[in-house]
C-alpha cells in the first residue's frame, strides 16, 4: 500500500472513505454539505445573539455541530464513527512535536508578513476577548464553545480531506499517494478560505498562515488516524492563544 507523507510504513489502520469505497454522490455530498454547512454555521453564529450563556452554547455550537457530524455520518454510511477510534499512546507524543512545529511556523510566517508590511487582522473570537469588560468569563465561554466549534473544524477539514481522497482514488484513476497528497493540499486552503468570516477576508492569514497551521493539525490525523489527538492539539493551540489574550 503506498504510503503518504507522516503515515507510517507497518501501518495497518485505514482511511475512511478512500480505504473502503462508497459512491461518488456520496463524497461530493459529503464535501458540499460539511462545507456550506460550516459556512451557514459560521454566518448563524455570527447574527445570533442568544440571551443566557447555554443558548449561546446550544445556538451557535453544539446544535450546529451535531446537524454536521449527523449529515456526515448520514452520508458516509456511518464510517464517520472509524474517526472517533481511540488513538495509541504513541500517538499523543507525535501530536505533541506537531502541535509545537505549528507554533513554530505560525510565530516565524507573522514575523515575515510583518517584515513585508503585510497587515494581518486579530482573530474575531480573540478580539472579542480582549474587548470584554470581562476577559476571563469570556475566556471560559469561548473554551466551552470550542470543545464543539474545534471539532467541527476538525470535521470539517478532515472529512473534506477523506472525500477528495476517494474521488480521485476511485473515480479518477490517481493512485492512493497521488490522491491523497492532492487531497491534503486542497483542504488545507479550503480550511483556509472558510475561515473568511474570523480574519476578515485577509488573503495572506487565509492562504498562507490559516493553511500552513492546518497542515500540521491534518498531519497529526494522518499519522493517527483518530480524530483525538488533531482535535485535542487544536484546542491547545487555539486555546493557549486566547488563554495569552486574556491575561494581556
Amino acid at each position: 500500500m503506498q504510503k503518504i507523507l507522516f503515515e507510517r510504513k507497518n501501518e495497518q489502520r485505514e482511511f475512511p472513505l478512500l480505504d473502503q469505497k462508497i459512491s461518488q454522490w456520496q463524497l461530493w455530498a459529503i464535501i458540499i454539505f460539511v462545507a456550506f454547512g460550516f459556512i451557514g454555521w459560521i454566518t448563524f453564529a455570527a447574527n445570533v445573539q442568544p440571551k443566557t450563556v447555554w443558548g449561546l452554547i446550544l445556538a451557535t455550537s453544539l446544535l450546529p455541530f451535531a446537524i454536521i457530524l449527523g449529515g456526515f455520518y448520514f452520508l458516509s454510511n456511518g464510517a464517520a464513527s472509524t474517526l472517533f477510534k481511540l488513538p495509541k499512546l504513541r500517538d499523543w507524543g507525535f501530536a505533541l512535536v506537531m502541535v509545537v512545529l505549528e507554533t513554530i511556523y505560525s510565530i516565524v510566517i507573522g514575523m515575515v508578513l510583518n517584515h513585508l508590511h503585510i497587515a494581518t487582522n486579530v482573530n474575531a473570537v480573540a478580539s472579542n476577548i480582549s474587548n470584554s469588560g470581562d476577559k476571563i468569563k469570556t475566556l471560559q465561554i469561548v473554551l466551552g464553545t470550542d470543545l464543539f466549534n474545534l471539532m467541527g473544524e476538525e470535521i470539517l477539514s478532515i472529512s473534506v480531506f477523506l472525500a477528495i481522497a476517494g474521488l480521485l482514488f476511485h473515480y479518477f484513476g490517481r493512485n492512493r499517494k497521488v490522491a491523497l497528497g492532492i487531497a491534503y493540499f486542497l483542504s488545507l486552503f479550503i480550511f483556509g478560505l472558510l475561515h473568511y468570516h474570523t480574519y476578515n477576508w485577509n488573503l495572506a492569514q487565509l492562504l498562507l498562515v490559516l493553511p500552513g497551521e492546518r497542515f500540521f493539525l491534518t498531519g497529526i490525523y494522518i499519522r493517527t488516524k483518530s480524530i483525538w489527538p488533531s482535535f485535542a492539539m487544536h484546542y491547545l493551540f487555539d486555546g493557549g492563544i486566547f488563554l495569552i489574550t486574556a491575561l494581556a
